[in-house]
C-alpha cells in the first residue's frame, strides 16, 4: 500500500518537473544520482533525511521525504489520490490522528513562477537550489541544495557570540531581512522562520527550509510547529488564524532578539504551555543590556501583539540599513584607532606641520605640500572630507597601504592626523600623511620637460610603472584608476599613488559608472550586459584593466602628449570600444611600441599579464643595449673598479695532496692555484693580486707557470687561467688579441669563471671584439646560472643602474649567498635605502659588518658611521674610530671616497727635532719625515692630548683639516696611543706673533695672507664644517708667508647643535649673534675673519687694553677710526666696503660670497670680491636681530664666564 502511494507521488513529481521545464526552459535541472558520493547524514526526522555529499568536487546537501508506512491504509491512499487529482497539489499535511505522513517536498517544487524565480536568480541570502535527483533503487527523490559550512544560526550564535561585535549583529539582521524581503516581493510567506531555518555560510545568512512556505493565494492556517517561540501569537488565540506577511515579521523580531542575546528565546520557560500563555497574553522577552536603542525599538515593533502595528518588511530593511551606516561610521573610527594602537599607523598632531602650499583637489579631498616643524622634512597632506562614502574609501585605501610592503615605486604612507573644520567643530577631516613627490604628476613632468627627456629616463619610468603595478597585483590589488595624474615623480623616480578607486580582486564589485579618465579606461568597461535579474551592469575592472591603462600611459610617456586631447569626450568611449587607438610617433623603438600595443588590446584575454609585460621590457632592454648609447652601462673603468679591491688575507689551506691527485707536481699546483683563484675572485678580490701572490709563495715564477699553461691548454681551467695571464700580463708582456676565444672555449666547456670573463670581454671590447652589451649580459647570465658570484654581482649592479631594484636585489642577494663581499655591501645599501626590499637598517648593518670583516673598504666606512651616529647599535666612538683606522690601513697611503682625511703614516717614519709649541690640548713638534727614497721633509706633528679618549673631536678636526694644503696625514704615538696630525711646517709661526711687525709687510704680502685665510675658510665650509675658534693664534705662516688655518679641534658640522648656553673662542673674535644664544653659522666665522683683517690693517690685537669681561662684550671695532689709519691705496680700493660688510653686527647683512679675494688680482694690489651670483653660500637663513647694546640686557646678572670660555692666544 505504501509503495503504491510512493510510486504515485514520484510519478506526479516527474510530471510536474517536466511541466515546469517545458514552460521555463529547463529551469529545474535533474542530475544522475550516480554523480553523488561520500554520503553523510546530518539530520534525520520522521519527515525526511538530510545528507551532505560530494558533487562535482564540492559539498552539497541532499534532502528527501519519508512516508510513515505504519499508518498507511487503502483509505488514506484513495484520499491522497483524490486530493491530488482535484487540486493538482500535494497537501502539506495529510494526517491520521494528527500525524503527518508526507511533508515539505513538493511545496518547495510547486509549479508557481515566484518560487522558480527565487531559485533561478540565486539571491545571496536564500539557500541556493541546484536541482533534483532520484535514487532508482529506493525510488526516492531528493532536492539538491547549497551546503552551509557554518551550520544554522542557533548553533553559530552559541559558538561565536562572544567574538561578535554589533557591526556583525546588525549585518546578520540586515541579511536575514534582505532575504525575507525577497520572498515577500515574490508573494511567498515563509511561515516557519526561526534560527534553525537560517543557515550560515562563510558568515553570510541564508534563509532555508521552504517546507511550510505557501503562495499567498493558497495560504492555509498553520496548524503546528516545533518552534513555537517564533510563532505569531494570533495562532495561539485562534486555531483558524491564517498566517500572512506580518506573521513572518513577528518571527523576524524574535530572531533579532536572539541575535542580540545569543540565547534561545524564552529559554527560562521550562513548560511550553506556560510560554504559550505568556506570549498569548502579550508577554515578551526583556531586551538585553547594551542593545542599541533603535534596534531594540525595531524588534519590539516587529513582535507587537497587533499584526497591523507591525512594520512592513521594507521599513524594517530601510531602518537596518541606516543603523548599519551609523554603526559603520563608528567602525571606521575604531578600525583606525585599533591600527594606531597596534603600531601599524603613526598618529600625528596637525600642529606638527607648517608652510602649507596647495597642490590639487578632487571630489572628496585636497592635497597640500607641508613641512614638519621639527625636522623640516617635506611631506604631502591629503585632507579627506568625512562622510559615509569617504569613510569606507579611507579604510580601503589605508588597508591597501598597510597590506603591501614598502616599494620604491609606490608612494609611501607615513601616518594620519586630523583637523577640525573651522566652521563646524563637529566635523573632523582625516588627513593622510604621504611621501611628497617634488616633480608633481607624471603628466606635469612630461609637459614641463617636453623634448628634453632622454629615452633612457623614459624607459626607466616605464619599467618603474610596470614594477609598481606588478607589486600591487602580487598582493591581489587592482588599482582601477591608473593614469598619469595618479602617477607622481620624485627625483626622477616614478611613484604610484591614489588608491581611492583601488579594490582587492576578491572585493571588486560591479560598477554602474566608469570612474577615472576615459582614454585610460578598459574598453570592456564601456560594454554593458544584462544580469540575471534583468538589470544592466558593466564589466568590473580587474588586473587586465590595469594592463590596458599601462599601455596608454606608456604611449604618453613616449610621445609626451595627452591621448585623444582634441577628441569629443561624448563619443570617445564608443570609439575606443570599437578599436580607436593613438598612433606611435617616429623614432620610438619598435620593441617599446610592441609592448604598449599588446597592453591596449581590446579583449582582456589578448592582453599580457603584468609579469609578461615585465619580461617584455627585459627583452627590450637587452635587445636595445647595443643600439642605443643611452644604455652604455658597462665601461672598462667601472668593471675594473668592481674587481680590483685590496687582496686581504688569503688562506692557502685548501691545497690537494699530490699523491691523492695522482698527477705531476705542476698539474697539482695549477689545480690549487685555480681553486684558490675561483674562491677569492668570487669573494671580490683582485684577479692579478690573487694569482701573483699565490705564485710568489710557491717559489715559482710567473713566467714558468705561463709557459706550462701554454703547453697544457686543454682543460677548461687551464684555458681560463691562460686567458687571465694574457689579460693581466702575468708572466708575459704579450696582450693576446685572442683572449676572447680562450674564455669562450673554456666557457663552452663548462667553466663558469670563463663565462664571466667572456662577458667582460664583450663589455669592454677586449680580445679582438667590439663592445657588445647584449652578448655581455648573455654571458653574465649564463655564468650566474652556474652560481658564479662575480657574475651575479655584475648583473645586480646592472639592474641597480637601471633602477630595477627588485631584480638587482635578487642577483645581489644570490651573490652574497655565494660569498661575494662586494655584493654584501650592495645588499646593505639596498636595505639601508629600501631599494628592492623593505627598508631595514638592522639588516643593512649586518651586511655592512660582514662585508667589512672580509675587507671591503666602503663597508668599513659604513660600519664606522653606524657606530659613530648610534644607528641601530649603541653609539660608540671607540669602535667607530677603529673601523676608520682599519679603513685607512687597508687603503694604506691612498684615499677612499668616504674618508679622504685618513692618510695613514706609520709613526716610525718620524724623527723628532724639537718642541715648537704646547697648549692645553696638544703639543706641536718639529720633525723629519723620512720618505721611501731616503730623503726627508721637515714637518710639524701635532700630538693631540687624550685624543684616544675624545676620538669624536679628533675625527671632526680631521674632517675639517683634510682638504687644506698643510694637512699631510695622520699617525699614532706608539707610547701614549694619542693620535697625531701631520702638517706642513710653519716657518714663521702664528700670525699673532707677527702682528707687531705687520707694518713692515708690504700690502701685497698682507693681501696674500688674507687670501690664504679666506681660501682655507672656504674649504672648511665647503666640507660642511665651521671653525668656531678663528683668531690670529690659529693661523700659521709657512715659508713665503703662505698662511693656513690650524687648531680645528672645536670644528663641528654645520647642522650639529652647540651645547645650550655655551660658546667657545677668544671673546674679541666671537660674533655678536652668538652672545644672543644664536647658533654658529658660516657668518660667525666670517665675522672672526673681519676682526683679523682689522688687526692686519692696524698691526695690533683688538681691544688690547681691555679685560675679557662684560665691558669688552659691548665693544665693537669702529670702522671709521680704522679706515683713517689705512694707507691711501686701501681707502680708494674696495677694501673699505669689503671690511664694512664683513663685520656687520647683523649676520644677515654680512657678505656671503664664496670668493673674497681673486688671486689673479693680488699682483695688481687690488682688493676685489667675486660678483658671480651663482657662487653664494648655501647656509641656513640666519634670522638674527641686531645685537643688544649691553650683554646684561641679554643675560641679566649671569656671569660671562658661564657663557664664554676664553682662550688666551
Amino acid at each position: 500500500m505504501a509503495n503504491e502511494l510512493k510510486d504515485f507521488i514520484n510519478n506526479f513529481i516527474e510530471e510536474e518537473i517536466n511541466n515546469i521545464n517545458n514552460e521555463g526552459n529547463e529551469i529545474i535541472q535533474k542530475y544522475e544520482y550516480g554523480s553523488f558520493s561520500n554520503f553523510s547524514i546530518i539530520n534525520a526526522s520522521p519527515y525526511g533525511n538530510v545528507y551532505t555529499t560530494t558533487w562535482e568536487n564540492s559539498t552539497v546537501v541532499l534532502k528527501s521525504i519519508t512516508i510513515d508506512t505504519s499508518i498507511i491504509n487503502s483509505e488514506i491512499v484513495c484520499e491522497i489520490k483524490n486530493n491530488i487529482k482535484s487540486t493538482e497539489i500535494i497537501p502539506f499535511e495529510t494526517t491520521i490522528n494528527n500525524k503527518p505522513i508526507i511533508t515539505k517536498f513538493f511545496s518547495e517544487l510547486n509549479a508557481h513562477p515566484s518560487l522558480v524565480d527565487i531559485y533561478k536568480h540565486k539571491h545571496p541570502n536564500i539557500i541556493q537550489f541546484y536541482g533534483v535527483t532520484s535514487d532508482p533503487l529506493k525510488n526516492q527523490y531528493y532536492l539538491i541544495l547549497q551546503y552551509a559550512a557554518d551550520g544554522n544560526l542557533r548553533d553559530y550564535l552559541r559558538m561565536n557570540f562572544k567574538k561578535l561585535e554589533w557591526t556583525d549583529k546588525l549585518r546578520y539582521a540586515h541579511e536575514i531581512t534582505n532575504g525575507l524581503s525577497f520572498l515577500h516581493d515574490n508573494r511567498i510567506i515563509h511561515k516557519n522562520l526561526h534560527s534553525k531555518n537560517i543557515l550560515v555560510h562563510n558568515q553570510r545568512m541564508l534563509i532555508a527550509d521552504f517546507g511550510l512556505s505557501k503562495h499567498m493565494n493558497e495560504a492555509t492556517m498553520f496548524k503546528a510547529s516545533e518552534m513555537l517561540e517564533y510563532l505569531d501569537p494570533q495562532c495561539f488565540l485562534d486555531i483558524r488564524y491564517k498566517c500572512y506577511k506580518k506573521s513572518d515579521i513577528y518571527s523576524l523580531g524574535v530572531i533579532f532578539l536572539e541575535i542580540s542575546s545569543g540565547r534561545k528565546p524564552y529559554y527560562s520557560f521550562e513548560n511550553r504551555v506556560a510560554m504559550i500563555i505568556h506570549v498569548a497574553n502579550g508577554g515578551r522577552e526583556t531586551p538585553v543590556e547594551n542593545t542599541p536603542k533603535n534596534f531594540c525599538n525595531l524588534y519590539q515593533r516587529c513582535w507587537d501583539q497587533d499584526p497591523e502595528k507591525r512594520p512592513e518588511i521594507k521599513i524594517v530593511l530601510e531602518e537596518l540599513k541606516n543603523m548599519r551606516i551609523d554603526d559603520q561610521k563608528a567602525f571606521h573610527e575604531k578600525w583606525i584607532e585599533s591600527k594606531v594602537i597596534e603600531g601599524k599607523i603613526n598618529e600625528h598632531n596637525i600642529d606638527e606641520f607648517e608652510d602649507y602650499k596647495f597642490i590639487s583637489d578632487g571630489a572628496f579631498s585636497k592635497v597640500y605640500r607641508a613641512r614638519y616643524k621639527s625636522t623640516k622634512n617635506i611631506c604631502a597632506l591629503k585632507f579627506i572630507e568625512k562622510n559615509n562614502h569617504t569613510n569606507k574609501e579611507l579604510v580601503n585605501e589605508l588597508d591597501y597601504m598597510l597590506s603591501i610592503e614598502s616599494h620604491e615605486n609606490i608612494i609611501k604612507f607615513h601616518g594620519i592626523t586630523y583637523e577640525i573644520d573651522r566652521w563646524d567643530p563637529n566635523i573632523i577631516e582625516y588627513v593622510l600623511i604621504l611621501e611628497y613627490a617634488d616633480n608633481g604628476t607624471l603628466r606635469d613632468y612630461l609637459q614641463k620637460n617636453s623634448t628634453n627627456i632622454e629615452w633612457e629616463l623614459k624607459v626607466q619610468f616605464a619599467i618603474q610603472l610596470v614594477e609598481a603595478v606588478k607589486w600591487l597585483h602580487v598582493h591581489n590589488i587592482v588599482h582601477g584608476d591608473l593614469h598619469p595624474n595618479n602617477i607622481l615623480i620624485h627625483q626622477e623616480i616614478l611613484k604610484l599613488a591614489d588608491f581611492g578607486l583601488s579594490r582587492r580582486v576578491i572585493e571588486s564589485s560591479m560598477s554602474q559608472t566608469t570612474s577615472g579618465v576615459i582614454p585610460y579606461i578598459d574598453p570592456q568597461c564601456f560594454i554593458t550586459e544584462r544580469s540575471q535579474n534583468g538589470n544592466f551592469r558593466r564589466y568590473r575592472k580587474n588586473k587586465k584593466s590595469d594592463i590596458y591603462s599601462i599601455g596608454v600611459t606608456l604611449w604618453e610617456i613616449s610621445t609626451e602628449k595627452q591621448p585623444f586631447k582634441n577628441e569629443d569626450p561624448a563619443s570617445l568611449p564608443t570609439r575606443i570600444r570599437d578599436g580607436l587607438r593613438e598612433k606611435s610617433i617616429p623614432d620610438t623603438p619598435l620593441g617599446y611600441v610592441r609592448i604598449y600595443k599588446q597592453c591596449w588590446q581590446t579583449l582582456q584575454d589578448d592582453r599580457p599579464s603584468i609579469e609578461e609585460v615585465a619580461m617584455m621590457f627585459e627583452g627590450f632592454i637587452v635587445q636595445n643595449i647595443t643600439e642605443n648609447d643611452n644604455f652604455d652601462i658597462f665601461d672598462s673603468s667601472r668593471f675594473e673598479e668592481f674587481l680590483t679591491n685590496a687582496l686581504g688575507n688569503i688562506n692557502f689551506n685548501s691545497e690537494l695532496d699530490a699523491t691523492a691527485f695522482g698527477q705531476d707536481e705542476m698539474t697539482l699546483f695549477v689545480y690549487n692555484l685555480y681553486s684558490t683563484f675561483s674562491n677569492l675572485f668570487n669573494e671580490g678580490k683582485s684577479v692579478r693580486d690573487i694569482i701573483i701572490n699565490y705564485i710568489s709563495q710557491s717559489n715559482k715564477s710567473n713566467e714558468e707557470v705561463f709557459q706550462w699553461l701554454l703547453a697544457n691548454s686543454t682543460h677548461p681551467r687551464n684555458i681560463c687561467l691562460l686567458g687571465l695571464f694574457y689579460r693581466w700580463n702575468i708572466g708575459t708582456d704579450e696582450n693576446s688579441i685572442g683572449i676572447l676565444n680562450l674564455f669562450v672555449d673554456a666557457a663552452n666547456k663548462g667553466d663558469h669563471n670563463a663565462q664571466y670573463f667572456a662577458g667582460r670581454c664583450y663589455a669592454e671590447g677586449l680580445g679582438g671584439t667590439d663592445k657588445d652589451k647584449r652578448r655581455a649580459i648573455e654571458w653574465y647570465t649564463r655564468a650566474a646560472e652556474n652560481k658564479c658570484a662575480a657574475a651575479e654581482h655584475m648583473l645586480g649592479e646592472y639592474f641597480y643602474k637601471l633602477r630595477k631594484y627588485d631584480r638587482a636585489f635578487y642577483y645581489l642577494k644570490r651573490a652574497t649567498e655565494n660569498g661575494n663581499y662586494k655584493a654584501m655591501f650592495n645588499v646593505g645599501i639596498c636595505y639601508e635605502y629600501g631599494f628592492g626590499v623593505e627598508k631595514d637598517e638592522k639588516k643593512a648593518f649586518e651586511y655592512f659588518k660582514k662585508s667589512a670583516e672580509m675587507g671591503h673598504p666602503n663597508s668599513m666606512y659604513y660600519v664606522g658611521e653606524f657606530y659613530r651616529q648610534g644607528i641601530i647599535v649603541e653609539k660608540n666612538i671607540d669602535i667607530a674610530f677603529d673601523w676608520y683606522l682599519k679603513l685607512a690601513i687597508t687603503e694604506q697611503d691612498t684615499s677612499t671616497k668616504k674618508l679622504e682625511f685618513f692618510h695613514w703614516i706609520p709613526y716610525d717614519k718620524f724623527e723628532i727635532i724639537e718642541e715648537i709649541d704646547k697648549g692645553a690640548f696638544s703639543t706641536v713638534f718639529k720633525a723629519k719625515y723620512l720618505n721611501r727614497n731616503g730623503s726627508y721633509k721637515i714637518v710639524a706633528i701635532k700630538i693631540v692630548k687624550d685624543s684616544n679618549k675624545n676620538q669624536e673631536a679628533f675625527l671632526n678636526e680631521l674632517k675639517a683639516y683634510h682638504s687644506l694644503s698643510q694637512y699631510l696625514g695622520i699617525s699614532r704615538d706608539e707610547k701614549t696611543n694619542d693620535y697625531i696630525l701631520v702638517l706642513n711646517y710653519a716657518k714663521y709661526g702664528s700670525l699673532s706673533k707677527n702682528l707687531s711687525n705687520i707694518f713692515k709687510f708690504e700690502w701685497k704680502i698682507k693681501l696674500k695672507i688674507l687670501h690664504d685665510i679666506v681660501s682655507n675658510l672656504y674649504h672648511i665650509h665647503s666640507k660642511g664644517y665651521l671653525h668656531r675658534d678663528l683668531h690670529p693664534g690659529n693661523i700659521l705662516l709657512k715659508e713665503n708667508y703662505e698662511a693656513y688655518i690650524t687648531d680645528l679641534g672645536l670644528s663641528k658640522p654645520l647642522d650639529e647643535k652647540e651645547q645650550e648656553g655655551r660658546i667657545h673662542g677668544v671673546l674679541p673674535y666671537v660674533a655678536p649673534e652668538l652672545l644672543q644664544k644664536k647658533s654658529y653659522t658660516e657668518a660667525s666665522d666670517i665675522y672672526s675673519f673681519g676682526i683679523i683683517m682689522v688687526e692686519m690693517t692696524t698691526g695690533k690685537r683688538s681691544f688690547n687694553d681691555y679685560k675679557f669681561d662684560n665691558h669688552l662684550a659691548e665693544k665693537r671695532p669702529n670702522i671709521i677710526e680704522i679706515i683713517t689709519k689705512l694707507d691711501e691705496w686701501l681707502k680708494i680700493s674696495k677694501g673699505k666696503q669689503f671690511l664694512e660688510r664683513i663685520i656687520k653686527n647683523n649676520s644677515e647683512n654680512r657678505i656671503k660670497k664664496k670668493q673674497f679675494l681673486a688671486s689673479d688680482e693680488i699682483s695688481k694690489n687690488s682688493f676685489i670680491i667675486s660678483e658671480n651670483l651663482n657662487n653664494t653660500y648655501t647656509s641656513k637663513p640666519y634670522n638674527i636681530s641686531e645685537i643688544c647694546t649691553r650683554l646684561s640686557k641679554i643675560y641679566g646678572t649671569k656671569p660671562v664666564s658661564d657663557i664664554v670660555i676664553p682662550f688666551d692666544i
